[in-house]
């Protein structure tokens, strides 16, 4: 068989992430020319140029940073372009703050990167005060060595629009997360319980000659247990005996045995993404991260510098391990692999009125699992990507192991029966599944309740008014997306096919009605991760246990997939947020259920998709964490109030010189003529310029 010593390690150059001060945008800040306090309008300023409409209006109020915004609708819409110098091939952050004009209702505009719609920043500002700034970022790749940056004002020609400021494109920098010679605990005993064990090893050293194979399975490493310990739970900690502690592993390294590593890689506070791992093997590889199974092959003997690339996605904030085992008999060899990823940006701050405090930590890392609140008051979690089980205790703020699940779940549902005791169905570690179990917190004890009707992942589950449990939707094994629907009957532990839903779907929200009945909203209808319009739906279904059947409702106004649900305490259910057209929305809307109709409700404060939604005891709803492309995973929490209702809130000036008559537009007093470039701020008794009256009254 060929070996070979690979002689030296190829490394990219450590970096990191460009910063703001990198952004190859000029004047992406609007200060220049500088009119604070005033305003006007240009056919050109520094950086960017008019293409169409009357020109770029400079407002020196009610900036992001700095003093100044722009405003594309001034005497009628606009739109404006910077040619920036790019990369052919790279990839950019393009980030843009936007702001809805105070009182104003229609404030669209566009986003073009290379002559290509992007994105449109759209809210509704009637009832602000002032500018409310949000953040908006879209990743962009450069296709030549210049490309235009424009945006268009796409609202209403009535003189009045919304606002962007500090426009950045930056270029994502990969940075070196993991190289050959990266710190790491190793084992190189492993081939002293391998060798001349092949079938645990089942794909080494065939007959042929260690052909190449993609992908190969998971090894069995059952009987090399003592060896390998615990590393293929996310946290390589404690080592046993055969372990080495943390280590620099040399550049150039031969070893004669099968040898597991495992790279610690810290994400950071954001995150990461694109994250990509890349191996030059002699013999072969086989990849695990935090647990799961990526990735196997055998090289044929002799391998180039980096045979293999694998994608790993996403890496949320924190602590990860990337997990190797390679795979050699005899003979030097040499060993490559690096791992590179891009950092999110920092997630900004968040004024909230709520707090989040620690509460201890579970014992395992988990991801796509399910919690539980149990009739006593605590907490089961269960599954994910740690096969595992876990209850909470608030009492004492401590995290415990219960009894383990008799299979492995992931992408399943997890529902509270009448009895107490907790149903958990479907999913599991790679693929859709038919198993079922159901826990008894009073035993921490697991028990086999029949199979579903069918394989499923990424469904959802309802308790009906009688006790039993509505299955519906998700994926089956071959990853079609499922319309089907059964139920669960506790009492004898069985399942039955019901009426399937209207359109199939996944990623959607199933709700428990008031009058027994199941609402089901919104989901994706192919196995994509992003919302992109076309394949996510904004129409709604009813359940109706009596029958057994499903009957269309209203559609919603959004489509939406990823989002969340609640139950409101007037019988009606909130749903926000979730993905919209490739980003990640802050609209919410309100189903009622006696109309079957849905209203549009007050947008949350950071676009959310993929977080949650509670009632609480007082009768707001709170939405928890979630994730957005411009801030990562969110660590901040906000609370809806349905009885809460805005009837004034009027600011009584705009700082510096303003255009009187779009004041009367937007409902703003002080109105003159356009031309009159100077003018008094309005005072209401007991208030100071630069402040603002808020009315509000509770229904």
């Amino acid at each position: 068989m060929m070996k070979h010593l690979l002689g030296t390690l190829l490394l990219l150059s450590a970096g990191t992430p460009a910063l703001a001060a990198d952004s190859i945008v000029v004047n992406g800040g609007f200060e220049a020319p500088w009119l604070v306090p005033n305003w006007s309008v240009f056919s050109s300023i520094p950086g960017w140029t008019t293409t169409s409409g009357p020109g770029i209006e400079i407002q020196g109020w009610g900036a992001l940073e700095g003093g100044q915004a722009v405003e594309l609708d001034s005497y009628g819409p606009s739109t404006m372009v910077q040619h920036l110098p790019t990369q052919a091939g790279s990839t950019y952050k393009l980030s843009v703050g936007f702001s809805p004009r105070p009182g104003v209702g229609d404030n669209r505009i566009g986003v073009y990167w290379d002559g290509r719609l992007v994105s449109v920043l759209d809210g509704n500002g009637i009832g602000n005060g002032g500018s409310v700034w949000r953040r908006h970022s879209i990743r962009v790749t450069a296709s030549k060595a210049s490309t235009p940056l424009m945006f268009a004002d796409l609202s209403q020609p009535d003189s009045v629009g919304g606002l962007i400021d500090d426009v950045r494109v930056v270029e994502e920098v990969p940075k070196v997360l993991v190289h050959g010679s990266t710190p790491a605990y190793y084992n190189a005993s492993l081939g002293t319980a391998l060798d001349g064990t092949q079938p645990q090893f089942p794909l080494a050293n065939l007959a042929a000659g260690d052909p190449t194979l993609h992908p190969a399975p998971e090894p069995n490493l059952s009987k090399v247990g003592p060896v390998l310990g615990n590393w293929l739970s996310a946290n390589p900690l404690p080592l046993n005996s055969y372990w080495s502690a943390p280590g620099v592993i040399p550049a150039t390294w031969a070893v004669n045995t099968e040898t597991a590593i495992v790279y610690a890689i810290d994400a950071g506070r954001s995150g990461m993404h694109d994250v990509v791992a890349r191996f030059g093997v002699d013999n072969g590889v086989f990849v695990w991260l935090d647990g799961s199974y990526k990735f196997g092959a055998l090289a044929p003997g002799a391998a180039s510098a980096w045979e293999y690339t694998l994608p790993l996605g996403d890496l949320s904030p924190g602590m990860h391990y990337l997990q190797v085992l390679r795979e050699d008999h005899g003979g030097g060899t040499g060993y490559l692999v690096q791992v590179t990823g891009v950092e999110n940006e920092a997630a900004s701050c968040e004024s909230d009125s709520g707090q989040f405090t620690s509460s201890g930590g579970t014992a395992a890392l988990h991801l796509q699992h399910s919690a539980t609140a149990l009739a006593d008051g605590r907490v089961l979690v269960v599954g994910g990507f740690y096969p595992s089980a876990e209850v909470y205790n608030p009492a004492t703020s401590a995290w415990s192991f219960t009894g383990p699940p008799r299979t492995t779940h992931r992408l399943h549902t997890s529902t509270l029966l009448n009895d107490g005791r907790v149903l958990v169905a479907g999913g599991d570690g790679a693929s859709a599944s038919d198993s079922a179990e159901v826990y008894d917190p009073a035993t921490g004890t697991w028990a086999s309740t029949g199979n579903l009707v069918t394989y499923r992942r990424e469904h959802s589950a309802v308790r009906l008014a009688d006790g039993r449990v509505l299955v519906m939707g998700g994926t089956d094994g071959g990853g079609t997306v499922l319309a089907s629907a059964e139920v669960y009957n506790p009492a004898s532990g069985t399942w039955t096919s019901t009426g399937g839903m209207v359109r199939a779907r996944r990623a959607f929200t199933a709700t428990a009605l008031p009058d027994g009945r199941v609402l089901v909203a919104g989901g994706l209808i192919d196995n994509g991760d992003e919302c992109l319009g076309f394949n996510c739906l904004d129409s709604a279904e009813v359940y109706n246990p009596a029958t057994g059947t499903w009957t269309s409702t209203g559609g919603m106004a959004t489509a939406r997939g990823f989002h969340a649900a609640s139950v409101l305490t007037d019988g009606k259910v909130l749903v926000t947020g979730g993905g919209l057209d490739g980003s990640t929305s802050v609209h919410a809307e309100v189903y009622n259920p006696a109309s079957g109709t849905w209203t549009s409700t007050g947008d949350m404060n950071a676009p959310r998709r993929r977080h949650t939604l509670t009632p609480l005891s007082s009768g707001l709803v709170l939405a928890v964490g979630g994730y957005d492309a411009s801030t990562g995973i969110h660590t901040s929490a906000e609370l809806y109030d349905s009885s809460f209702r805005y009837v004034v809130r009027h600011r009584l000036h705009e700082p510096g010189p303003l255009r009187a008559h779009r004041h009367a537009a937007a409902g703003w007093p002080g109105a003159h003529h356009r031309g009159l470039q100077q003018r008094q701020p309005v005072h209401e008794r007991g208030v100071r310029p630069g402040e603002q009256v808020v009315r509000a009254v509770t229904a």
